[in-house]
C-alpha cells in the first residue's frame, strides 16, 4: 500500500530507485533519516530547504512567470527546472525578475491532502528505503 501511496502522492516529483520524477531530491535511502526527520520534511517541507532545491521565480518581459529549481547560468541562457519537471532554457535577455525563494516547490497543504490511511503506509514504506 506504501508503494503506490508513493506513486500516487511523491513519484510525480521524486525518484525512488531510479523511477519517478526529478523536480524534487531523490529518496533513496530516506528510510535512514528517522521517523521524526521523515515527519519533519513532510510535514514541513519549508523549514529545512536544500539550496539545491529551493525555488526560483523568474517572470519575463512579456509577463510570462516560469517557476522552479535548480537555476543555472550558461551562457546567454538560464536553464531551470519547471515544476512539472521539465528543463527549461530562458534567455538571459527576456528576464525581467528573478528572486529565489528558501521555501519548497513541495507544499505543506499535500500531506493534509493525503488520508490517514494512505499517509501512514506512505511513512511506513518511505522508512524501509535504508
Amino acid at each position: 500500500n506504501g508503494k503506490v501511496a508513493f506513486a500516487t502522492y511523491c513519484a510525480s516529483c521524486h525518484q525512488l530507485g531510479g523511477k519517478g520524477g526529478s523536480v524534487g531530491p531523490s529518496l533513496d535511502g530516506v528510510g535512514a533519516r528517522g521517523l521524526d526527520r521523515l515527519l519533519e520534511d513532510l510535514l514541513d517541507p519549508d523549514r529545512n530547504v536544500d539550496p539545491a532545491f529551493a525555488t526560483t521565480t523568474i517572470t519575463t518581459r512579456d509577463g510570462a512567470v516560469i517557476t522552479g529549481i535548480g537555476v543555472l547560468q550558461k551562457g546567454d541562457n538560464l536553464e531551470m527546472t519547471d515544476a512539472e519537471g521539465k528543463r527549461r532554457k530562458i534567455s538571459r535577455s527576456t528576464v525581467s525578475s528573478r528572486k529565489t525563494s528558501n521555501l519548497s516547490l513541495m507544499s505543506s497543504a499535500l500531506t493534509r491532502a493525503i488520508p490517514e490511511a494512505d499517509f501512514a503506509d506512505l511513512m511506513q514504506y518511505l522508512l524501509e528505503q535504508k
